[in-house]
């Protein structure tokens, strides 16, 4: 007897990837202020070289992702201080980048992770 293979509905529709902007906050918290802003400047170089990233240019960038811009934002005055007033945490040397077209596909979504166990913080 031979099977039936089911075929997929036409009308249904495919759900697209989700695509996220995040925000990066990078601080540098050092005893001396002046080191704190010289690690900082080092960051900001780096991410001046490097804006993006692609398969090309990082080896073991995640499947599914094939690009990652960053681009500083300017933050206000006020935004920043209700940043780091939101975080219960006093004013560090920081700059803020947002990561562009962060993209997640429907199918990753179900991918289990395993849970975090003592044993693994203890390391």
């Amino acid at each position: 007897m031979p099977r039936h293979q089911t075929l997929p509905d036409p009308s249904a529709r495919v759900q697209a990837d989700y695509r996220y902007n995040l925000d990066l906050l990078i601080t540098s918290h050092f005893d001396g202020y002046d080191t704190s802003l010289k690690f900082l400047d080092t960051v900001l170089l780096f991410f001046q070289n490097n804006p993006t990233f692609n398969s090309k240019s990082v080896s073991n960038l995640p499947s599914g992702i094939d690009n990652l811009s960053f681009e500083m934002e300017n933050l206000s005055l006020m935004e920043s201080q209700n940043l780091w007033a939101a975080m219960g945490a006093k004013y560090q040397p920081s700059v803020v980048f947002k990561t562009r077209l962060l993209s997640v596909a429907s199918d990753n979504a179900g991918t289990n992770v395993p849970p975090i166990s003592a044993s693994d913080l203890d390391g």
